[in-house]
Formats: structure tokens, sequence, C-alpha cells
């Protein structure tokens, strides 16, 4: 039992080791998420999630406006001028602190925009798409005409999966560890016979789509072609406009420290 675990694990090590220098993808790879189509059910209430952080946001500036209010009317309090020295001192130390603490923080923002600009901009995305085990779990999720995704097409869609998401597949979908197991060795001696057998998995978006289209009857890719370009071929922001809102949620996070 011990020498199939083991077995198990050093070809595993081996398929990484091989897949590892034909992967490209990165945080710069991530999509963002559709904030219109998530949805929270809150107080009895439908929201979907950009409203939910629209609101949100709203709070923050209404309880900012409440404290500029407070601090103008502290401001025309009467005050003993012993205390309005002792005020003046705290700040003026404050100021001198907060100058020091600026000029720093606006380095390290510099810093981190160099670096984060050159990383999207030099390490952007991929144009060529993949079919990940991810991407079935999500069609899984979704729903056509008030129904599930046809398992069929699942099934049919899991043919293109690469071996290491494949792998993926075997350890979360098989019923038994002895199952997982052996489709696990089972994929990693063929991994290791063929080493090159995912180097034609990643494809260009039309002809991804197309590679799906193959495996699919034309009823089910009519019905569902909709649903898996938005899965498995959702649109990325530009990596112009990644570095923009990255560097504007510093500026935020800056702030709020």
């Amino acid at each position: 039992m011990a020498i199939s675990r083991l077995k198990t694990i050093i070809l595993s090590l081996i398929v990484l080791f091989l897949a590892a220098g034909t992967v490209h993808a990165s945080e710069a790879d991530l999509a963002i998420p559709d904030l219109h189509a998530g949805h929270f059910d809150v107080f009895g209430a439908r929201i979907s999630a950009w409203w939910l952080l629209f609101c949100g946001a709203m709070v923050i500036c209404g309880t900012l406006g409440i404290s500029l209010y407070l601090r103008t009317q502290i401001h025309k309090l009467p005050a003993h001028k012993s205390m309005l020295d002792v005020a003046e001192v705290i700040f003026q130390t404050c100021k001198t602190y907060l100058i020091q603490q600026g000029k720093f923080l606006l380095m390290l923002f510099v810093l981190i925009a160099i670096a984060i600009s050159y990383y999207l901009l030099g390490f952007g995305h991929d144009d060529k798409h993949e079919l990940t085990y991810r991407t079935i779990q999500e069609l899984k999720s979704k729903k056509v005409d008030d129904k599930e995704v046809d398992p069929d097409v699942l099934t049919r869609m899991a043919a293109l999966l690469p071996i290491r998401e494949k792998v993926k597949q075997a350890a979360t979908e098989s019923k038994s560890k002895a199952e997982a197991d052996k489709k696990v060795d089972e994929l990693n001696i063929e991994a290791v016979k063929n080493p090159k057998i995912d180097d034609d998995k990643k494809l260009a978006k039309a002809d991804f789509l197309k590679a799906i289209e193959k495996t699919l009857t034309p009823e089910q890719w009519s019905k569902y072609k909709g649903t898996i370009e938005e899965v498995a071929t959702p649109t990325l922001m530009a990596p112009v406009m990644q570095v923009v809102f990255v560097l504007l949620f510093s500026v935020v996070g800056i702030a709020v420290k």
C-alpha cells in the first residue's frame, strides 16, 4: 500500500515538472467577474453584487460626510487660549509626521506602480485558451432555460481537458480513494509516455470554440453555445485598465491606512 502511494506521488511530481514549462497562466489572466450576475438575499430582497458594493460605497461616503460636518461644528466651538496653544503644538507635530509619512508612501506607491505596470503590461493576458476542470465545474452550476447543463455536454467537453486537469477531475469525482489513485496512476503513466500530449490543447479563441463544438452534437452546441463562450472564454479587462484599477485600489488602501 505504501509503495503504491509513493508511486502515485512520484508520477504526479513527474507530470507536474513536465507540465510546468508549458503553463503560462498568471494573475494577469484572471477574468473580472460580472458583478451584475451574482445576487444576494438581503432582508428578503434580492440584490445584485454591483448594487451591494455601490450601497456600501454610499455608506462610506455618508460616514465621511458626517465626519466632515462634525469637524466643522467642533471647529466653531470656543476654546481657552492655553488649550488652543496645546492643540497647535499637537497639530504641528502631527503635520510634520504626516508629511514625512506621505513622502514615504508616495515613494512606495511609485515603486508599486512600476512593478505592477511591468508585470501586467509585460506579462499580460495570453490570447490562447485551454479547457480547465474549473470551467467544467462552473458550467455545472450554470442554468439554461431554468435547467442545469446536460451532463452529457460536460462529459463530452471533458475529453479536451489536459492531463493535469484530468488528474484534478479524477481526484475530485472518484467515488473512492482507490478508484482515484488508479485513475491518477493511469493518467500519470500516459503523461510520462507522451510528454507532448497536451501541446495542442492550448488554442486561439476561435479554434478553441471550434474544438468544443466538434465534441458536441449540433443541438447541444446550439443550446449551450452562449453559456460555454461566457464561461470558457470570458472577456478579460485590458492590461492598461488592470493597471489603472490596481493603482486606484492602491491609493484607496494607502488612504485608509
